[in-house]
């Protein structure tokens, strides 16, 4: 079994940083054949920031700071159904967390990432 993967969707997140790095959010798909040549595309959430030519998982939508490998995206991040869901939800997500980035309340923002990522 092989897997490939790549970033589908990204966008940064204005005002968002993780340990001084700007974060984005996005959909990342990963591709897995089997032996017998079939595969098929899973997507996922992620927030990350670039950490050199790699990626790092962040604490916005994650349990904690990751690298992201196949593995740990698929075990910490959320599965969505299509890349065009995962932009909605991205974007929708930018445009709230801008939106309330004035109010210094973090129980306001955790309001907002809830109803956004809920199930």
């Amino acid at each position: 079994m092989n897997k490939h993967g790549r970033i589908l969707y990204s966008t940064k997140v204005d005002n968002m940083t993780s340990m001084g790095d700007d974060v984005n959010v996005g959909v990342y798909g990963v591709y897995t054949t089997s032996n017998s040549g079939n595969g098929n595309w899973k997507y996922y959430l992620i927030s990350f920031k670039k950490n050199g030519s790699s990626l790092r998982l962040t604490s916005e939508w994650h349990s904690y700071p990751v690298d992201a490998t196949y593995d740990t995206i698929e075990k910490h991040a959320k599965e969505i159904s299509s890349v065009d869901d995962g932009k909605k939800i991205c974007d929708e997500f930018k445009m709230k967390w801008i939106t309330g980035s004035n109010d210094t309340l973090q129980h306001i923002r955790d309001e907002k990432l809830n109803e956004i990522l809920k199930d």
